[in-house]
């Protein structure tokens, strides 16, 4: 029963570029992947990219720059 061809093809991981921390992991979260942890700065891509399908448990490492205070 059901369309089983949606869960082997995964989801796509949704772009979450230029995002507060929060509601890009609140985000991923959302379609069911892990996390890696992030540390701080700019959230300027994921890992695997976005659009990239991934597996509910899967993770997804977000890409930071490193903030530059002063």
């Amino acid at each position: 029963p059901g369309d089983r061809s949606r869960v082997t093809e995964g989801v796509p991981i949704p772009e979450v570029s230029g995002l507060p921390l929060r509601i890009a992991v609140r985000r991923l979260h959302e379609i069911g992947v892990q996390v890696a942890d992030p540390g701080l700065g700019a959230i300027v891509g994921t890992v695997p990219t976005a659009g990239t399908p991934v597996m509910p448990g899967d993770t997804v490492r977000l890409r930071i720059r490193a903030r530059t205070d002063g």
